[in-house]
Formats: structure tokens, C-alpha cells, sequence
């Protein structure tokens, strides 16, 4: 049985009638092909799985089941951490308060997180294909983010309510190692 793949162009090839969760859970099922899953299905499983998920949990669940994809079809070599987060937390970012489940009215409105090189100004790419990236989590090296940079982070405590925090780090800090989230 071929699995069905998510389409650049049509959102959802073979999938008219999908919703973004049935997207989501089709994608941790495993039942969707790795043969052509583009950079657009990655957003879109993305966008899904932040609907359906509070970040934090959206996050793991996608970076365990892409790689485990990645596994199965001989290619976990392609699987990066890194861009895995980014991309989750650029999108999360962008889909801000919207509620929509519109993901082609979210493609029109973020059309650079489409685009080849989307972190090519926040990552060098010695840093971004670096093994520390692959396996973990890495903060951005390009100089373009000022001399302080701030990671936030945003948890559904108990109750669903939502508890946030920041962290800020400074040239002056003398940080410069990697920030590591294991996806389980």
C-alpha cells in the first residue's frame, strides 16, 4: 500500500478532505511518504502539529517522528535539530494569536518561511550543518541579532494555562556553547 504524500502546490495530494489534525495525525502515524515530502509538507505537518499541540509537545512530537521518517528511508543523515526547531518556533511565532486552520492563507502571509534559506541570516552554515546542530539544539551565530539575544519560552502548566519565561544572553557573558533539546 502506498503511503499518501503531502503536495507542494495543492496542500494535500490524494488528502482532499484532511483537516490540519488528521495531517498531524496521519504524520505521527507514519502514514505519510517520505518519497517527496518537500520543504512546503514540512511546514505544513508543522503548522498541523502546532494547531493540534501546545509548542514544547508540537516540537517533540515532530522531531521524533521526522527523524524516525528520516530513519526508515535511509536518510537519517538528512535530519538536523537545529532547523527542526527554528522552523517550529519561526512558525509558532508567526502563527501568533491567529486561530485559522488556513494553512494557504498562512503561506501567503509567511511566504519567506517557503523560501530557500530561510536561516541563512540567524545560522553560518558551518554552524548549521555542524554535528552539535544535528544532534541538538544550537543558537544562531550570525551577528544580525545585536549583542543581546533572548530565547523564550512558553509551557501549558496545569490547567492548560499557559506560564512563559525569557533568558538572555550577552556577548559579555561569555556564552558561546549550544543550548541541547533531546527530542524523545
Amino acid at each position: 500500500r502506498r503511503q499518501p504524500s503531502v503536495d507542494g502546490a495543492a496542500g494535500l495530494m490524494g488528502l482532499p478532505d484532511l483537516t490540519q489534525r488528521g495531517l498531524a495525525d496521519r504524520f505521527e502515524n507514519l502514514e505519510l511518504s517520505a518519497d517527496g515530502f518537500s520543504h512546503r509538507a514540512h511546514v505544513a505537518v508543522a503548522f498541523a502539529m502546532l494547531r493540534k499541540h501546545p509548542f514544547l509537545e508540537a516540537t517533540s512530537r515532530f522531531g521524533t517522528t521526522l527523524h524516525a521518517m528520516a530513519t526508515a528511508a535511509g536518510a537519517v543523515d538528512k535530519y538536523n535539530t537545529t532547523i527542526t526547531v527554528a522552523f517550529m518556533a519561526l512558525i509558532f511565532e508567526r502563527m501568533g494569536d491567529d486561530t485559522t486552520d488556513d494553512f494557504e492563507a498562512f503561506c501567503a502571509a509567511n511566504p519567506d518561511l517557503l523560501a530557500a534559506g530561510t536561516l541563512r541570516d540567524l545560522y553560518s552554515p558551518e554552524r548549521l550543518n555542524s554535528p552539535a546542530a544535528r544532534a541538538g539544539f544550537v543558537l544562531p551565530d550570525r551577528p544580525g541579532l545585536g549583542d543581546e539575544r533572548t530565547v523564550g519560552v512558553q509551557v501549558a502548566g496545569e490547567g492548560g494555562k499557559q506560564v512563559g519565561g525569557s533568558v538572555e544572553v550577552g556577548e559579555g557573558d561569555g556564552f558561546h556553547g549550544a543550548v541541547h533539546v533531546a527530542i524523545r
